[in-house]
């Protein structure tokens, strides 16, 4: 009777199969056995993959919402949650110094190939477009699968990217933009002296586009965080703050050396 007229009572609605869910368990069950001996690298491999994924899945989402194709849009939204179930399951370290150091080298991987144009151009616009975008596409897809509109997650992913671009601009990726001059200017050995300076300007706009995204998430109608707390937001300004210097450390070691290795292939 109620599949007759439309309607059908919450009880029996929940008596109802989870295909997406049980697919989604499949998943991480198969990529959780895929990954058991997976070194440091392999998970942080498989972590940026998930990554560009979700923002793939995101901005066709955000697409198919555009266009009004209902089927497309559901389709993707069980595609992002097979796909979250799948990063949850790959292995963490046991430490906290190993958590932190491998969500800092997955994320760091997913911006290398556009920061090296950037430091090879002298321009910030490889880094911040790509910010914008994988920003954008994670948050869209993100709030879709949390239940939002469309037009609400449009309304979230949209200041979400924003901070990102905003506060990238500054640190690290602005240290990177400028490299090219600064040797024409200096000289390769400065490099090191220049780098670190960029290391300890990298730390402020980090946490402030943390704590800005993390309040754009307790925004009434747009926000997933219907929980808010001084606690959580500590938290995850401290995961940051670990994140950045382990980032920054690596970027800059690999700056100079691929600097002086550059410098040198020249004088030979």
């Amino acid at each position: 009777m109620g599949q007759s007229t439309g309607y059908l009572r919450p009880d029996f609605q929940q008596m109802t199969r989870d295909i997406v869910g049980e697919r989604a368990a499949e998943e991480a069950a198969a990529r959780a056995e895929e990954l058991k001996d997976a070194g440091f690298w392999g998970r942080v491999g498989a972590g940026a993959t998930s990554e560009y994924t979700k923002a793939g899945l995101g901005l066709l989402n955000a697409y198919a919402d555009l266009t009004g194709d209902k089927k497309f849009s559901r389709d993707l939204m069980s595609a992002r949650r097979i796909e979250q179930a799948r990063e949850g399951a790959i292995p963490q370290g046991e430490s906290i110094f190993e958590r932190s150091a491998q969500g800092a080298m997955t994320s760091l991987t997913t911006q290398a190939p556009m920061m090296a144009l950037s430091a090879l151009t002298g321009s910030s616009v490889p880094v911040l477009a790509q910010a914008a975008i994988q920003q954008f596409g994670d948050s869209y897809s993100e709030g879709r699968a949390g239940g939002l509109s469309g037009t609400a997650a449009t309304a979230r992913a949209i200041p979400m990217a924003a901070a990102e671009v905003f506060f990238e601009r500054f640190g690290m990726t602005k240290a990177l933009a400028g490299l090219k001059a600064h040797i024409a200017k200096y000289g390769v050995d400065s490099v090191p002296k220049y780098v670190a300076q960029a290391i300890a300007s990298e730390i402020p706009p980090e946490l402030a586009t943390t704590a800005t995204q993390y309040l754009v998430d307790v925004i009434p109608g747009i926000g997933l965080n219907k929980n808010p707390s001084l606690t959580d937001l500590y938290k995850q300004l401290e995961e940051t703050l670990r994140q950045t210097v382990l980032q920054a450390g690596v970027t800059a070691g690999g700056t100079v050396a691929i600097t002086k290795g550059a410098q040198k292939a020249g004088e030979a």
